[in-house]
């Protein structure tokens, strides 16, 4: 798949740094072709055209999530012309190319991960599909992020937003009512929970006055080693002016929301969907067939990133804080880093990063053994060289049965068992 370029010198896009960052473009001088764009957006920040070629730059230098992002823009700037008081309309052409555009990045994207037959899937069957958005609702890296339908209901804290201006009990059923439409569009499929224990929540809904950015809610959707890990909700009370927004428009939030908690990364390019870039005037509380398309297609695609394991996300964040404090003391300490390691276990037994953690924390215990062994039998300590090498056969024998061992076991294992027989003798 090829790259669509834009038509050269238009009227409205005629800015000197703009025909200079052209210029810079088809003289595949890219670096400056960017410069000279992000300049040129600095002056005019709705210029489709400047983010259109920033994206073909940011393609041509593989940066892929940067690209996709600029040509995303593109949409939200010429979509939102729709409603634009000055009679503009969106340029069709330019939508057209900026759409074909960020097929092929998604397509490049989800082939960098290794699986080209999820790229042929995706892209193929839906990029370009007017019935759906599901290229716009992977991460921005082109991954696949959902809960595990197999692990539902989800468990969601609505906590009270006592002390929050223009906050009252009753916004707590905006939260209710997304869980409804969302569990309708899935065919039923995406189950729900409400929950009194914030630590056993998979998502966390929050309040807080406002925001600014002229947004009114946010999703800080988290993951680490394809494991969610956060996925909460923060609703605002109030427009970032301080006016007070209304229940419907609330509830609207709420749904937009928990649309991204439950795995649409990215938006929709077309206006009246409840999740398009922003707010505007042909957007309702109900979900259209594309939202609807969406979800289903989604959860459709195996997923990247997920919630396969028996635990909370808090609890995933605990593991993987565990395991980052047993990396820090791995090289000097593998035995105090396998401790770390071990409390992650203890959490989640089933995580493959804290199985292949303890495997290398025990196999360099195991050096360290044959090490300490080795200069022992320099010193004549036959005794004390036979407990290190009996150690270091231990761990070794014991990672041999493992589908983590490292590379190295096979041969240390033997080394070991060899030393140990000649301190024996």
């Amino acid at each position: 798949m090829s790259f669509f370029s834009a038509i050269l010198c238009l009227a409205d896009a005629s800015g000197s740094d703009y025909i200079k960052g052209q210029n810079a473009y088809k003289a595949s001088r890219y670096g400056y072709a960017i410069q000279l764009f992000e300049k040129d957006l600095k002056q005019r920040p709705e210029n489709s055209y400047s983010y259109f070629y920033l994206g073909l730059c940011y393609a041509k230098t593989n940066k892929k999530v940067l690209a996709k992002k600029a040509f995303e823009k593109v949409l939200e700037i010429e979509n939102m012309k729709t409603f634009s008081s000055k009679g503009e309309r969106p340029n069709a052409v330019l939508l057209k190319k900026a759409q074909k555009n960020i097929a092929v990045m998604t397509n490049r994207q989800i082939k960098a991960t290794g699986n080209t037959q999820k790229a042929k899937a995706i892209i193929q069957t839906h990029a370009g599909k007017s019935d759906n958005y599901l290229t716009h609702a992977l991460q921005s890296n082109g991954k696949v992020a959902h809960w595990a339908l197999s692990k539902m209901p989800l468990k969601i804290y609505v906590s009270s937003g006592q002390g929050v201006p223009g906050w009252n009990s009753s916004m707590n059923q905006t939260v209710t009512y997304a869980m409804g439409v969302w569990h309708r569009a899935s065919g039923k499929k995406i189950k729900f929970k409400l929950t009194r224990n914030r630590k056993e929540a998979d998502i966390v809904v929050k309040w807080r006055r406002s925001f600014g950015h002229n947004r009114v809610g946010v999703n800080p959707f988290e993951s680490i080693g394809g494991h969610i890990v956060r996925s909460d909700m923060i609703l605002a009370t109030s427009y970032p002016n301080g006016k007070p927004l209304g229940y419907n428009e609330i509830q609207g939030t709420a749904i937009h929301e928990l649309g991204h908690a439950l795995g649409v990364q990215g938006h929709s390019p077309y206006p009246e969907d409840v999740m398009f870039f922003s707010k505007n005037p042909i957007q309702g509380n109900t979900l259209t067939l594309r939202d609807k398309k969406t979800i289903q297609l989604l959860y459709q695609q195996k997923a990247d990133i997920t919630n396969g394991t028996n635990v909370s996300p808090s609890q995933t964040k605990q593991v993987y804080g565990l395991i980052t404090q047993g990396n820090q003391e791995l090289t000097q300490n593998p035995g105090r880093a396998l401790s770390y390691y071990q409390k992650a276990y203890r959490i989640d037994p089933r995580n493959k990063d804290v199985a292949k953690s303890m495997a290398i924390a025990r196999y360099n215990l195991g050096i360290q053994a044959m090490n300490a062994g080795v200069n022992a039998a320099k010193r004549q300590n036959k005794a004390q060289a036979r407990v290190k090498f009996q150690e270091a056969v231990r761990l070794f024998e014991g990672l041999s049965q493992s589908s983590t061992a490292p590379s190295g076991t096979a041969q240390n294992l033997k080394d070991a068992r060899r030393n140990l027989q000649l301190v024996s003798q």
